[in-house]
């Protein structure tokens, strides 16, 4: 009789969605996969009890496929330090909840942060193999980047190393003095896509994009606006790090059309002219998918 096969199931939970699979760590493939809405203001508790359903289901799934299942890791979009424990509370108030383990799961979890996940998924088996010194920049609803030192993500002495997205830069206006202060998601991410379109945000950031496609004046407007933000900020990071490769992950960072083409050619204005050679600039493997895999891998390495 063979042997089953093993598999880790990786849980990746970001601003608007929660993508899960069950994911065989010697290669990278999916085996099964879910999304479901992440509903973030119906509270920690609700999150985490669709989760462990959404889990459950997908371990049903590799049972009946003879799939062995040995552990699960979780990847947030928070900072998480080197011995995995979350460090932030930016999407949910975490206070007092045990994220040692899912409920009605019986499987040991490992903590990641998404964007380390997914820039490890990128080191093994996307756009990233063999890059010893780079940046891995995810954007989709938040901004987060990864800097690999080495060929291993850097997680910091906190876990908080470039965190950029979500850190305020305070404005003063030079006529009246007004003080203001707005972190680079708030208008050059997906959140901050919606708001500059539709201030009652009822208009999706794909939608929004889908539309510049078209042509609509205020859409190409807000969408040209928010990518030369975003990959002004890439370009300065990287004269900071001096990467021989950006990956460009997440929803928007992977999605073709003006967004796209618009952080590209930003971010090779910002970059310093004295640098020897050109920056590779490169379109993440996994895509949105990057974050599941990610996730799985982080279990696997820490049960080595």
């Amino acid at each position: 009789m063979a042997a089953p096969r093993l598999a880790v199931l990786g849980i990746d939970l970001g601003g608007t969605k929660i993508a899960a699979g069950i994911v065989d760590p010697a290669d990278g493939a999916i085996l099964f996969r879910s999304e479901i809405p992440t509903l973030a203001g119906a509270g920690a508790a609700d999150l985490i009890g669709r989760v462990a359903a959404q889990a459950t289901a997908l371990l049903r799934l590799a049972d009946a496929a003879g799939v062995r299942v040995r552990g699960a890791g979780l990847g947030l979009c928070e900072i998480v330090d080197r011995q995995g424990r979350l460090r932030s509370a930016s999407l949910l108030d975490w206070q007092g909840r045990d994220l040692a383990s899912l409920p009605g799961l019986d499987l040991p979890l490992v903590i990641a942060a998404d964007v380390r996940a997914a820039a490890t998924a990128e080191l093994r088996f996307g756009a990233a193999r063999g890059v010893k010194d780079g940046l891995y920049v995810s954007i989709g609803t938040g901004i987060s980047t990864a800097l690999i030192i080495d060929g291993q993500p850097y997680p910091g002495a906190n876990g908080a190393a470039l965190v950029i997205g979500t850190a305020k830069v305070e404005t003063v206006c030079g006529n009246c003095g007004t003080a203001s202060g707005e972190s680079l998601e708030d208008f050059a991410a997906g959140r901050g896509i919606e708001r500059s379109y539709d201030s009652t945000l009822q208009t999706t950031a794909r939608t929004i994009i889908d539309r510049a496609e078209t042509g609509e004046a205020r859409a190409v407007e807000v969408v040209r606006r928010a990518a030369c933000r975003a990959g002004a900020a890439i370009g300065h990071l990287a004269n900071c790090t001096d990467p021989e490769v950006i990956v460009l992950g997440g929803g928007l960072g992977c999605a073709p059309g003006l967004y796209a083409d618009e952080l590209r050619q930003a971010i090779r204005r910002a970059r310093w002219v004295g640098m020897p050679t050109k920056v590779q600039i490169r379109t993440a493997m996994l895509g949105p998918d990057g974050g599941i895999v990610g996730a799985a891998l982080a279990f696997h390495e820490a049960a080595r």
